[in-house]
């Protein structure tokens, strides 16, 4: 349970960081990062210039008291939210009064937005980790890179890309699969330097296509989100915890289930809404992510990872950890 809530300004808690402007202003390639106080939490947030006018921010953390955070922004760009895991609540108007826009974000739910010159209040709830991906993006680049194809642009987002004063726009839908595992290997990007940025400048242009296919549907064809009460998050992260102990020889989808008070098909929905993945594919991830750390530590050869990680035979280790990393296991033995 968290501790009461505590309020502070934007700028006090987070200092420059949560100015966008000076993270523009840096070089391309520049990453900062900010990580949360031990009183307030654990975890961090990242952002990295990827080109002028493209930002990528990721957020990775866990409150131990609720939080809400006053903030003030002005001219912010356009932003495309990708939410794997937490929840926040936000209130928002115009610096004049005259527009309020309350809303929040929830797991499996992708958003598009574009909020110049307001002010507002974000509450972030204490307990419940937090993992999501936003790319920030200035509205004459997206212009360029759609050569003014504005069949690509919802309707209402016209006026923010030609410019236009003090609109605003807010979208959201339900996170597609593609989403999701573009969203999974910006996480696990594993290269670094010059290739990192290149790596994540190619998928930050992947979420945005998707995100612009996704919200061009007609809302009649969405898929409607699959809501879970917070017992059930409990039970999902329960389950999760059981597979990260056992991977060597995990429970069946059902036993899993069965352990942790829910059945096999309200378990796999709940996984995609939290992690944004089956069950199945959580846990060839944290595999694949431990045999890294464990050939990095260059205590052990690939054969003893692929048994510790429970992979019977090598071969069908090095090529789910080539598909999955894009290098082989060999390369991570120094």
């Amino acid at each position: 349970m968290g501790k009461a809530e505590q309020s502070m300004k934007a700028e006090s808690l987070f200092g420059d960081f949560s100015d966008i402007g000076k993270h523009q202003d840096r070089l391309v390639g520049h990453e900062m990062s900010w990580e949360w106080p031990k009183e307030m939490g654990c975890g961090f947030m990242s952002i990295i210039k990827l080109r002028p006018g493209l930002l990528l921010g990721i957020k990775n953390y866990r409150l131990v008291e609720n939080v809400a955070i006053s903030f003030e922004y002005d001219r912010l760009p356009v932003a495309f939210g990708f939410s794997i895991s937490g929840s926040a609540n936000f209130s928002i108007h115009s610096r004049e009064g005259r527009k309020e826009l309350k809303g929040g974000y929830k797991p499996g739910y992708s958003a598009l937005a574009y909020l110049p010159e307001w002010r507002g209040t974000l509450l972030l709830p204490a307990g419940m980790p937090v993992l999501s991906v936003c790319i920030f993006i200035d509205p004459r680049l997206l212009t360029s890179i759609l050569e003014g194809s504005y069949d690509l642009i919802p309707a209402d987002l016209h006026d923010v890309i030609e410019g236009g004063g003090g609109k605003y726009y807010s979208q959201a839908t339900v996170s597609s699969y593609p989403v999701n595992m573009a969203i999974q290997q910006i996480l696990d990007c594993p290269y670094q330097g010059a290739l990192k940025r290149l790596y994540l400048e190619c998928k930050a242009f992947e979420l945005i296509t998707y995100s612009l296919a996704q919200t061009l549907r007609s809302k009649a064809a969405m898929p409607q989100a699959f809501m879970l009460r917070s017992d059930e998050m409990e039970r999902i992260h329960e389950a999760r915890t059981i597979l990260i102990r056992s991977l060597e020889n995990p429970p069946s989808l059902m036993e899993l289930a069965r352990q942790v008070g829910t059945n096999k098909n309200k378990l796999n929905r709940g996984f995609r809404e939290m992690f944004g993945t089956s069950v199945f594919d959580y846990l060839r991830i944290q595999r694949l992510e431990r045999a890294r750390e464990l050939l990095e530590d260059q205590r052990k050869n690939v054969t003893e990872v692929a048994f510790e990680v429970g992979y019977s035979q090598q071969s069908n280790f090095t090529k789910a950890f080539k598909n999955h990393f894009g290098t082989n296991p060999t390369d991570h033995l120094r």
